[in-house]
């Protein structure tokens, strides 16, 4: 929100809503659309969460603020 980025609504998944931010960010498009697949894997694959993911994460956060700049 601080951004000028709407909330994601109730009915929004967690793509459909990456789809809102990457049209209107189109520079952070890449790492929203990473940080979805993995919260999307964290959220419904009932296997362990893959601890290379969570360093890769951070990284796709950074790449993403410097994207909102």
């Amino acid at each position: 929100k601080k951004k000028g980025l709407p909330a994601r609504l109730p009915h929004q998944s967690l793509y459909e809503y990456a789809a809102v931010i990457s049209s209107r960010v189109p520079r952070a498009g890449k790492p929203v659309e990473q940080l979805t697949r993995a919260a999307s894997s964290a959220a419904y694959d009932p296997g362990p969460f893959p601890t290379e993911t969570i360093g890769a994460a951070r990284e796709w956060l950074r790449q993403l603020r410097r994207g909102l700049g």
